[in-house]
């Protein structure tokens, strides 16, 4: 639900398309369906574009999902000073191009899916790949220390 108002304490109004992310009143047995949509964060680009990232989940069979909520992003339009993520009825795409401003020159295997990753520490700096959501609470790699890897 949206809404706006010109002063923090208020009065608001509610936008008369609330909500402007759902796909509830979708057929279940659409092909590659999203679902469990909402809760979306608007976020402005560098480039001033504007983005919606929230929570879905990608089902089969109408309500078995293997992965939970994933993020996703879609780019959100402005009319009348209203954000527009998705015109009502219509499917969250199933795949999307990103923001522009995050194109750049991939330096990093990819770290989910089928693959295959091998680190030969060959430098003083751990890679991107062993980067971790906690940080260890005492440090367990060394790059400065004498090769010890066989010739």
């Amino acid at each position: 639900m949206v809404l706006r108002s010109r002063n923090v304490w208020g009065p608001y109004e509610p936008n008369k398309d609330n909500p402007i992310l759902t796909q509830r009143d979708l057929d279940p047995g659409r092909p590659l369906p999203i679902t469990n949509a909402g809760h979306a964060d608007l976020v402005q680009g560098p480039d001033g574009s504007w983005w919606a990232t929230f929570l879905a989940s990608r089902n089969y069979g109408v309500d078995h999902y293997n992965t939970g909520r994933e993020a996703f992003v879609l780019p959100v339009t402005w009319k009348d000073g209203w954000p527009v993520i998705l015109p009502h009825g219509e499917k969250i795409p199933y795949v999307l191009p990103g923001p522009s401003f995050m194109k750049k020159p991939v330096d990093q295997a990819p770290m989910t899916g089928n693959f295959t990753w091998r680190d030969e520490f060959d430098t003083v700096e751990l890679g991107k790949g062993w980067m971790t959501p906690r940080v260890p609470k005492t440090p367990w790699y060394d790059g400065s220390a004498p090769d010890l890897r066989p010739t």
